[in-house]
């Protein structure tokens, strides 16, 4: 009677322990993965940035936003020349 029992026991869980191949995937497109895992993987990083930048900060916080913007342009075009 037992080993009936065990027989069905078995019977029935064995399809649940059937398992296909496992294959590696890249996720990182630049290393071959899936295009259109990119917008994910940004947004990913975009989350993630604690980073703020202390010049647009100080815009945002003055009550003379053209002058740090006029500023932050000269910056951006004499380093990107100097370079």
């Amino acid at each position: 009677m037992r080993v009936k029992h065990a027989v069905v026991l078995l019977m029935l869980f064995s399809p649940l322990t059937w398992a296909g191949n496992m294959t590696f995937q890249f996720r990182n497109p630049n290393f071959g993965g899936n295009p259109n895992d990119a917008s994910f993987l940004l947004n990913s990083a975009k989350a993630q940035n604690s980073y703020k930048d202390p010049i647009m900060t100080a815009i945002l916080v003055s009550k003379r936003p053209q002058r740090w913007i006029t500023l932050r342009r000269l910056f951006n075009h004499k380093f990107w020349a100097a370079c």
